[in-house]
């Protein structure tokens, strides 16, 4: 099986763990490829790799079946976005903290790859978001898909956003708040959850919105189906709010411009093993935490 291979090149730690990645690639019988652009950092460490062993993104979405990426949750977005339109396999190989994505250690990854070897794993799939402004002169800019969330606010902490919600055409709310978390059930656990926002299984098909720190009485998150389309506007007052996709980017919606949004599938699917279970990996990862501090 050829396989995809996405490192966090941020880490310094991976780069040490690499030496033992490879081994375990092919006991398991993988041929292992990289995204091109990686090879300088990595020589910079003196790991000297063939050029055969790096490709371009579109090369490893078309001739790989499955894709690892090694990092934390941000490295599993971050190769999940980048393959979506690939009907590839992902897991991620956690190197972060709380890491609610990846389903591969360090210390079990020989026995993961084993498995997939073997085809002893499930398949999800999961809804990303789709978005675009609309501009006053009713261009449209297409804004990346993203598998976790798209957040709307002031890129100043403790400055109040005001935010005006539409659900399928219909006026729904005006929010005073630090800002919306517009989020996929993938996203359920990260910034949605800090923010009161309900835990669903990430194979679920819905939307969360999610106000952050809002100025009402109405505090409630929504969990909408995902044919339900969202826009947001901007009241007169507000001259413009930032645009947060995945964490990244620098996207701005300005006065009398809409930001729409809605679910939509992929071809990427998503592995887990017959041995894991959603709500217990919540349970086990994030539960400690807390009693821990």
């Amino acid at each position: 099986m050829d396989v995809s291979v996405f490192p966090n090149t941020g880490k310094e730690e991976v780069y040490l763990f690499f030496k033992e990645l490879v081994p375990a690639l092919k006991e398991a019988g993988f041929r292992f490829y990289l995204p091109e652009e990686v090879k300088a950092a990595f020589e910079e460490r003196h790991i000297y790799l063939q050029n055969e062993y790096y490709r371009s993104r579109e090369w490893l979405g078309t001739h790989t079946e499955a894709a690892f990426s090694i990092g934390g949750d941000g490295s599993f977005l971050q190769a999940a976005r980048e393959m979506a339109e690939y009907p590839i396999l992902l897991a991620g190989i956690h190197m972060g903290e709380l890491g609610f994505l990846n389903t591969i250690s360090p210390a079990n990854m020989t026995q993961r790859f084993r498995e997939i070897a073997e085809g002893r794993y499930k398949t999800e799939k999961r809804v990303f978001l789709s978005s675009f402004i609309r501009h006053e002169d009713g261009t449209e800019t297409a804004l990346p898909d993203v598998l976790n969330d798209i957040v709307v606010g002031h890129n100043r902490i403790g400055r109040m956003a005001r935010l005006r919600l539409w659900i399928n055409g219909q006026f729904f709310q005006q929010y005073p708040a630090d800002g919306l978390v517009i989020s996929t059930p993938t996203g359920s656990t990260s910034y949605a959850l800090s923010c009161g926002g309900p835990i669903l299984d990430s194979c679920a098909e819905n939307t969360i919105i999610v106000p952050i720190c809002p100025h009402m009485i109405q505090n409630f998150s929504m969990v909408l189906p995902m044919e339900d389309t969202i826009m947001i506007q901007l009241p007169d007052r507000e001259r413009k709010l930032h645009i947060s996709l995945d964490g990244n980017g620098e996207y701005k919606i300005c006065r009398n411009e809409c930001l729409c949004i809605r679910c939509v599938h992929k071809p990427i699917r998503f592995i887990r093993f017959p041995d894991q279970d959603f709500f217990s990996t919540i349970s086990s990862r994030l539960f400690p935490k807390i009693i821990a501090t």
